[in-house]
């Protein structure tokens, strides 16, 4: 991959439609313009070659064919017509807190969800598991969770996690994830931060909206880490929802730290437990 500073004069942006997953033909023109929320990006099959672009906008605004200033390309062995689209977690463990703060009693039971923006990943159609790039659809904010030895560099998403799903909005770069939360330590828990560990889940698609299989867990006490367990197959939610995308990782049980507090320091997001 390599990047051109300028645009070359055959090529002419067309006007971004709506993102649909899976095989996008390029057709006859051989190139294609998409939106998935706030990104933007267009492509190009060229001499062997596969050009991307990309950029954000505002999702009430349309992307009205401006030149788009940085090209990434990649050599191939043949000229492409169509390329795979499809949802991919974001790289890193992503932090979230609830909409409010709540205490689990001994032994209690909450169940939240919180809403991810996916990443789309290009790659050609006859190899899924190598793709050309991933781009994220929305450019979060870097956050450190744990202390200053054993801690770990997640994102941030600034939407809250809450107790029940608004069915009523699905924007199509967001994946709902399920979390089962479990007390079954000794002590009562404050839940003011999540950290969810979604390189363990897959993503499920139907006719409306994105699900992660369900996240369970289990809080086991303050000198203790979670334990984390990503359940197989799609949430209760959404049964009749298609598998779309593995997970990032090959595990479904981990452990760690999940719960933690926001620490008073200017300019940085550092949280711990």
């Amino acid at each position: 991959m390599y990047l051109m500073a300028t645009t070359p004069d055959f090529l002419k942006l067309s006007t971004a439609k709506p993102l649909s997953w899976g095989v996008a033909e390029l057709g006859d023109t051989e190139r294609g313009s998409f939106q998935l929320g706030p990104l933007v990006f267009h492509t190009l099959s060229h001499s062997n070659e596969l050009w991307i672009a990309h950029h954000y906008t505002n999702e009430a605004e349309q992307s009205d064919g401006d030149q788009v200033p940085d090209w990434s390309r990649w050599a191939l062995k043949k000229n492409q017509q169509s390329i795979s689209l499809l949802p991919a977690f974001p790289d890193r463990s992503v932090v979230v807190k609830p909409d409010q703060p709540f205490r689990l009693v001994k032994g209690g039971k909450a169940r939240v969800y919180i809403r991810v923006p996916v990443w789309c990943s290009v790659s050609l159609p006859k190899d899924l598991k190598n793709p050309l790039t991933q781009l994220p659809s929305v450019i979060l904010s870097n956050t450190w969770f744990g202390d200053f030895v054993s801690g770990e560099l997640c994102y941030w998403i600034s939407s809250s996690a809450r107790r029940e799903v608004d069915y009523g909005s699905f924007p199509p770069h967001l994946v709902i994830c399920p979390i089962q939360l479990r007390n079954s330590s000794d002590e009562e828990l404050l839940v003011e931060k999540i950290r969810l560990q979604v390189g363990l889940l897959s993503i499920y698609g139907d006719e409306q909206s994105l699900w992660a299989n369900e996240t369970r867990i289990t809080y086991e006490g303050s000198d203790t880490v979670s334990r984390v367990e990503a359940t197989a197959g799609t949430p209760a939610e959404a049964s009749a929802a298609k598998l779309l995308s593995a997970p990032r990782s090959s595990q479904r049980r981990n452990s760690g730290r999940t719960f933690g507090r926001l620490f008073d320091l200017p300019g940085l997001g550092f949280l711990s437990e």
